[in-house]
């Protein structure tokens, strides 16, 4: 008796204190799969999403789909974004937005922090953190993860924020994110 008393106070230990981490979410992925249609632009993308989170296909402007995940103080988000290359951009005007100096213009309006190239499943790409122009009342990190597929370009979002204003968790949360751009495909 003692050690089912024992069992039921760490099931309920675990509902009522347990904390979902980045690390969890990684233990429980779903995917989602774009449909070849005119919102997607005709492209077929796989995400890694984690399973827990909710799904929102309105809120994203010129998007295709949104997650996100709300906890105590941490709000993340994951978003799809894909849009035509104008006529007039070349494979190597393409080529030169996947630079630092190229995903520099196209992230204009927050500040940059970082940037750097990516391989995503053979498919060249490149990741910029931006964090906000303005200070806020809590900690916000946006990754944005861009993609020149098929004369598309196509941006996987992340978006970090922490209302406690502390970024204790940031490092964790961009492991998981870059662990989840890893898991995309790019299907013909």
């Amino acid at each position: 008796m003692r050690h089912l008393l024992l069992l039921q106070l760490s099931i309920c230990s675990i509902h009522l204190f347990g904390q979902q981490t980045p690390t969890s979410f990684l233990k429980n992925l779903c995917s989602f799969e774009s449909n070849k249609n005119e919102t997607s632009k005709f492209v077929k993308i796989k995400l890694a999403v984690p399973c827990d989170w909710g799904a929102d296909k309105n809120s994203v402007p010129n998007g295709v789909v949104k997650f996100f995940f709300e906890g105590k103080n941490i709000r993340a988000t994951s978003s799809l974004v894909i849009g035509n290359l104008d006529k007039g951009i070349t494979d190597k005007d393409a080529d030169y937005l996947l630079t630092e100096p190229g995903l520099k213009i196209l992230t204009k309006g927050a500040t940059y922090v970082s940037s750097k190239s990516i391989i995503v499943n053979g498919i060249k790409g490149g990741e910029v953190i931006l964090k906000p122009n303005i200070e806020k009342p809590y900690c916000f990190y946006e990754i944005q993860n861009y993609f020149i597929y098929k004369r598309k370009i196509i941006m996987v979002n992340y978006s970090y924020t922490d209302k406690n204003k502390t970024n204790n968790s940031y490092s964790d949360y961009l492991k998981m994110f870059r662990n989840l751009v890893n898991k995309t495909l790019f299907i013909e």
